[in-house]
């Protein structure tokens, strides 16, 4: 019994390692595309520019292709 409840504790802390490797891994892609389609700095992370992000490329159509072209499998 004691072996099944840490086995099944190792097994939901191993997937939530996963999904924060894939939602990092999601977040630096789409970072790095905005900055290539506007022509910015990936470092620049300025107060403009990550508004810009958010209001004109986080969730459009835009990012879910560039994420796609990047192979992040989006849920």
């Amino acid at each position: 019994m004691k072996q099944i409840i840490i086995l099944s504790i190792l097994t939901i802390v191993a997937t939530l390692i996963a999904n924060c490797n894939t939602e990092t891994r999601a977040d630096e892609a789409s970072w790095k595309a905005f900055c290539e389609s506007r022509g910015y700095n990936v470092a620049d992370t300025t107060y403009d520019v990550s508004v810009e992000y958010l209001d004109t490329w986080a969730g459009s159509a835009e990012e879910e292709a560039a994420l796609g072209k990047a192979g992040v499998k989006l849920n």
